[in-house]
């Protein structure tokens, strides 16, 4: 998330208001970097199981299309910056499918898990807050008093 983060600001600051500052370049190549280095860790060694579930691990659905055309959005990108950087010819066409890319990454927002990137990193740091200042949570407690929810020793409350 961090990563995304620092590869759109810097991407938008270099694009409506570079100064020829050197810090943005940097900042972009380290946010790209980020985003690969977490996604491909994700999308390899995180992902759900899908064997577990008895589908091929090679099966791609409509909740990968974010973490997919994300990965190819950032990755081109820095294929393309690297190329560029070398004065290579290939530049262009990797230009290209970067933008084909972007354009699949956020065309496809209403039907990805974007929002996922920021709903659980925020969600795991509430908890955390909750937990430290002794809140915790507005959700029930764990059912180990089997007098409060009914057992199979107790006689159900409703008749």
């Amino acid at each position: 998330m961090y990563g995304f983060i620092l590869y759109v600001i810097s991407t938008v600051v270099m694009v409506f208001n570079y100064s020829g500052s050197d810090i943005w370049p940097h900042l972009w190549w380290i946010g790209g970097l980020m985003v690969c280095v977490g996604g491909y860790w994700f999308w390899f060694f995180i992902r759900v199981d899908v064997a577990a579930e008895g589908n091929s691990p090679f099966r791609v659905t409509r909740a990968d299309l974010f973490i997919l055309s994300l990965l190819a959005s950032v990755t081109l990108s820095l294929i393309w910056a690297f190329l560029q950087w070398r004065a290579s010819p290939a530049a262009g066409v990797f230009f290209g499918l970067y933008v084909i890319a972007t354009t699949v990454l956020f065309g496809s927002v209403p039907w990805s898990k974007f929002a996922h990137m920021f709903f659980k990193p925020a969600a795991a740091f509430e908890k955390r807050v909750s937990y430290a200042n002794g809140t915790r949570s507005n959700l029930p407690g764990p059912a180990d008093k089997p007098e409060q929810f009914g057992s199979a020793r107790t006689a159900p409350r409703h008749y």
